[in-house]
């Protein structure tokens, strides 16, 4: 049962973001909307949950290198990089930095399929799967210059920078971007009629969905569909993942209650954070933002170990985090 509330509310979180920018644009629709693009993005300060959790770092190897001193580094880099870069050095950071956050956005999708396999089929998200929602990555990353270019992310009232300069060889990216597209349509619904026994209601639109998760980035420039459709319904993912996590730790007595207290605490802070620097002042509002996009990288950097199951100690972990996936057999990496 659990399960299977855990499978529909990933579906629910994944398909739902898209359904309404497809939507007229009645003040009804983007107040929904704008509602869920603000819970979705607490999910990058929900990271620092798990970091509140018992053993949440087990069997990654030389964790406190891996994810407290470098994500410390990382934040620290962006912060020197918003702060002195000059405009060129900057423009060549954020190129980077676009183009590793696409990748982050994507990858979540092998855990999303991953899961929801073993939860209705009792088996490991299999080859061609991994491979074509990789597939789907890498043409998002063919995309990004395109969809973030000329500020690339960056608030141009701080950063007068303009990517214009990259454009004669990255958006040709784009086209190549499209092509694997192409090639996915085909591909994969080859591969999904001749193994339709694998899929059942609920993982074929999310196997679908994780492959072609990035194609409202080649079919408009406008940026609640190509860029929103899919940041919201990744946040909202994450936040479901974490949700579960902190739900099956609940206990009847005060502090069985913490976990799901102290993850809403910490999405709250990200909520504050993310949505109120723009009027802490020029200066501070600087600051806040180069803080929004240095816990942003941290989070990316930390999901890349959190997330990976490769070991036993960390299968255990799994296990313990989420006991309605008991029996599936072993996990392999989902991230």
């Amino acid at each position: 049962m659990m399960g299977r509330l855990f499978q529909i509310a990933l579906l629910v979180t994944t398909l739902t973001p898209f359904a309404m920018v497809a939507l007229p644009r009645s003040s009804n629709v983007l107040s929904v909307f704008t509602a869920l693009s603000l819970l979705g993005g607490t999910h990058v300060m929900s990271t620092a949950y798990l970091y509140m959790t018992p053993n949440a770092f087990i069997g990654i190897p030389n964790w406190r290198l891996t994810l407290v001193a470098a994500p410390i580094a990382l934040m620290a880099a962006v912060f020197v990089a918003l702060m002195t870069f000059p405009i060129w050095a900057l423009t060549l950071f954020m190129l980077v930095y676009i183009h590793f956050g696409i990748w982050h956005f994507g990858r979540q999708n092998l855990g999303v399929l991953s899961f929801a396999a073993r939860i209705s089929h009792r088996r490991p998200m299999d080859k061609f799967e991994r491979w074509s929602i990789m597939a789907g990555v890498i043409a998002g990353m063919c995309a990004a210059y395109t969809t973030f270019a000329p500020s690339l992310m960056l608030d141009t009232q701080y950063y007068p920078v303009d990517g214009a300069w990259a454009a004669p060889f990255f958006s040709r990216l784009w086209y190549a971007g499209a092509a694997i597209y192409v090639a996915l349509v085909v591909t994969t619904a080859g591969y999904v009629v001749m193994h339709r026994h694998q899929y059942d209601s609920v993982t074929l639109p999310l196997y679908l969905a994780s492959v072609f998760f990035f194609v409202p980035m080649f079919i408009t420039n406008d940026p609640l569909i190509a860029i929103s459709s899919w940041a919201v319904a990744h946040g909202l993912q994450y936040l479901v993942f974490l949700a579960f996590h902190a739900g099956v730790r609940v206990r009847p007595s005060l502090s069985g209650v913490l976990p799901p207290i102290v993850l809403i605490a910490i999405a709250y802070v990200g909520y504050l954070l993310w949505n109120t620097y723009p009027f802490w002042g020029e200066q501070l509002a600087r600051i806040g933002f180069a803080a929004v996009l240095a816990i942003n990288l941290a989070h990316y950097w930390v999901d890349m170990f959190m997330w990976r199951f490769r070991t036993p100690e960390r299968r255990k972990w799994l296990a313990e985090a989420y006991p309605f996936l008991a029996g599936a057999g072993p996990q392999k990496a989902v991230g």
